[in-house]
């Protein structure tokens, strides 16, 4: 199992867009009963995300790098990521997904879906995978 770490740019969550750079690692999102969280990809899963990713230079700059995952490395969003929290100014996780599923009312969550966007803030999002991904901020 692996996780891809990218730099990520030009994207947008809520109504709120984002064009700084951010590094991020990539893990497979895995759904529970009311939770969210990371897995490992496998190979052909992770061969999938570099070329999706080849494909968005625009979003994904810089380098591309994969490692080694174990089950402690993942990011997971519960419950109570739902509750909106006063201490965040940014979401601690990001989650990629076909449909995304934005909150307009400018509150922040810990786990938070976003759009792909160009420079301008334009919707590009052409989410083709068929698997979702969150992605981990690194601070």
């Amino acid at each position: 199992m692996y996780k891809l770490n990218t730099q990520f740019k030009s994207f947008k969550f809520d109504d709120t867009i984002q064009h700084g750079s951010f590094n991020i690692t990539w893990y497979k999102l895995e759904e529970g009963n009311d939770d969210e969280y990371g897995k490992g990809l496998t190979n052909e899963e992770l061969n999938q995300l570099q070329n999706f990713i080849s494909n968005n230079p625009n979003n994904f700059p810089g380098d591309k790098n994969y490692h080694i995952c174990s089950e402690e490395d993942s990011p997971y969003c519960s419950m109570m990521s739902m509750i909106p929290s006063q201490k965040l100014n940014f979401p601690l996780n990001i989650i990629i997904r076909k449909e995304a599923k934005l909150d307009k009312n400018g509150s922040i969550f810990t786990c938070m879906d976003v759009l792909l966007t160009d420079q301008n803030g334009k919707d590009t999002h052409n989410y083709n995978l068929d698997f979702d991904i969150i992605g981990e901020i690194n601070r």
